[in-house]
């Protein structure tokens, strides 16, 4: 940096340094002024004049400034005439207040600089001000801020009503809800209640074959409706979050063979032969058991039901990566059509086959469950079929399931 030495020396060397300072001060390109200690203005350059639209009259005294005081500059002022080098960062100027300004409405962005002059005693006679115009940098900035605050506020919008459609489609799965639960919760009462009217009042002889028949029927109703309540006592721990997990380790093909024979009965009713497919490089897992066998009777029996007579099932485990393996279930039942696959995995969704549904086809809360499980695992369930060319059920599971203990 070059100090005032230097330039007392170096402008010794011009011919006129007076005249040259006096034309610098006048021309140069930013608005200049010149204060005396006592805080009146002494000049100003042609930038200055141009910027605030006129000159300070001869008796105006920056002290005494209401306009500086009431921006909360007077401070900075008196700290450049206490000798003190001071950067004003960038502020709005209402010109149009200014008792010196003739120029209306006009609001200029200032950054300001204050310099203290000092005499050859090294005491403080004037303080230059340099006055920069970035009212246009400062335009910009608001401009972009705006925008940005517009952009947040379609932002927010567009989340109220993404918040809104999702409030709508809770009100009506809801809804579909409450309808489907009526529905499945009266069929089998009304059977139950039925069936015991006749068998309490005597109207069917004990000995007779409808007495037989219709206690199966109560059996069924009764073993129909715990499961529908076990059902949506499972799918809303899920949803709450409180799934507990009690993880062991596991050898695969046994397991699916006791879910296999779980549901024998059926399997051997409609002929349908089951078969288990598990890979050697897959024996030892450590998850939950019980939820395991959950996810895998939910698909079989869902096969089970669609596959007509005298089909086949197959049940695989296999590796899928290092640290998950895959199971599937894989029928040659009715399939699915492409339309009705997005239907799949969710509450109460019964799909359409075309033709009269089998007999215990279920409320459709078991896909759905069988989807939180897995996930609520850290896993995924999918599914690929073709109609009448049957379906492939899958679920992705980690080998080695973290305890999750129910909150």
């Amino acid at each position: 940096m070059l100090d005032a030495e230097y330039v007392r020396a170096h402008l010794a060397t011009v011919g006129d340094p007076v005249f040259l300072l006096e034309t610098l001060f006048a021309e140069a390109p930013v608005a200049f002024a010149i204060a005396h200690a006592d805080g009146r203005c002494l000049v100003v350059n042609r930038v200055f004049r141009e910027l605030f639209g006129s000159v300070p009259p001869p008796d105006y005294n920056i002290f005494r400034d209401e306009l500086v005081a009431a921006q909360g500059l007077l401070p900075h002022v008196e700290r450049a005439f206490g000798g003190e080098p001071v950067q004003v960062p960038a502020f709005w100027y209402d010109a149009s207040q200014l008792q010196h300004v003739r120029v209306e409405g006009r609001r200029v962005a200032i950054e300001l600089s204050m310099t203290p002059l000092r005499d050859r005693s090294g005491a403080v006679r004037h303080v230059a001000f340099c006055y920069n115009d970035v009212t246009a940098k400062l335009q910009l900035e608001q401009e972009l801020r705006e925008r940005t605050e517009r952009e947040r506020d379609r932002e927010r919008v567009r989340e109220l009503e993404e918040q809104n459609l999702r409030m709508h489609e809770a009100n009506r799965l809801k809804s579909e809800f409450l309808a489907a639960m009526s529905h499945e919760l009266r069929t089998p009462l009304n059977a139950i209640i039925g069936f015991s009217e006749l068998l309490f009042y005597g109207r069917v002889a004990p000995e007779s074959s409808e007495h037989h028949e219709f206690l199966g029927d109560i059996l069924a109703g009764g073993r129909h409706l715990l499961q529908l309540i076990n059902d949506v006592l499972d799918l809303a721990t899920v949803e709450a979050g409180r799934l507990e997990l009690r993880p062991e380790p596991i050898e695969i093909e046994p397991a699916i063979t006791e879910v296999a024979s779980l549901l024998r009965t059926l399997s051997l009713q409609k002929r349908i032969r089951v078969q288990v497919e598990a890979d050697r490089a897959l024996q030892v897992v450590v998850l939950d058991p019980s939820r395991f066998k959950q996810v895998l009777y939910n698909y079989l029996s869902n096969a089970l039901k669609f596959t007509p007579e005298g089909g086949h099932i197959v049940v695989r485990a296999c590796p899928e990566t290092l640290d998950s393996f895959r199971v599937e279930v894989e029928d040659t039942g009715i399939g699915i059509a492409p339309d009705q696959l997005g239907r799949l995995f969710r509450e109460f969704e019964q799909l359409d086959t075309g033709g009269p549904r089998p007999q215990g086809a279920g409320t459709g809360l078991g896909l759905a469950l069988t989807r939180k499980i897995v996930e609520a695992q850290g896993g995924s369930v999918g599914v690929r079929s073709r109609l009448g060319h049957g379906s492939v059920f899958h679920a992705v599971l980690p080998r080695q399931t973290t305890a999750n203990p129910a909150r």
